[in-house]
């Protein structure tokens, strides 16, 4: 749905805020933050937009999760390496560029957290079947008709919008509080 009207594309992301499953949106803050204590690795992925998306949860969680005196969190998103993406893109194929990352770097117990518009990008479904494989907590972040990612990942937050756009601002909402949630967890608020 495209509008060129600001006030009721807002409208609609407000709409979409509105309608979250909120208690899942907690879940995922209080799954992130019991990574702290066993020395789990948080690892995020996505595709095209929701690669970007990744990337900025993943600096803003490191980052604003530091308190100081409080052991740190340890997260990664899995889009931000070129020259491993590219080499795995060229060598094996695009859509194991995380999955093989996973097979390096993962350990039973980490949390992977997949994000997609569509739920359909082949890359961030080979990383949650690879994730189930390894005995990793899958979540994901999906919108429109939910997708295949959606069938892999027990944990789901859904943004009840076919538009990538809003997705995105919606994806990018709830993640921006998660991050600020983690951070009050980590300090006992």
């Amino acid at each position: 749905m495209k509008t060129t009207d600001p006030k009721e594309y807002m409208e609609i992301v407000s709409d979409c805020l509105n309608s979250l499953n909120f208690e899942n949106i907690y879940a995922l803050s209080r799954a992130i933050h019991g990574t702290i204590p066993q020395d789990q690795t948080v690892f995020v992925v996505g595709n095209g937009g929701s690669a970007a998306t990744a990337s900025h949860f993943a600096q803003d969680l490191a980052k604003n999760s530091i308190v100081p005196g409080k052991q740190r969190l340890r997260v990664l998103s899995l889009t931000d390496n070129v020259s491993w993406l590219t080499a795995l893109a060229n060598d094996i194929s695009y859509d194991a560029i995380f999955r093989e990352q996973l097979l390096n770097l993962a350990k039973p117990g980490d949390l992977f957290i997949g994000i997609s518009v569509s739920g359909n990008s082949k890359n961030v479904i080979e990383a949650a079947k690879i994730a189930e494989v390894l005995a990793i907590r899958r979540w994901c972040l999906v919108g429109g008709t939910w997708g295949e990612l959606s069938n892999i990942c027990p944990s789901v937050i859904h943004v009840s919008s076919k538009d990538f756009g809003v997705v995105e601002s919606v994806h990018s909402t709830i993640l921006h509080w998660v991050v600020d949630e983690v951070r009050r967890l980590i300090e006992g608020r």
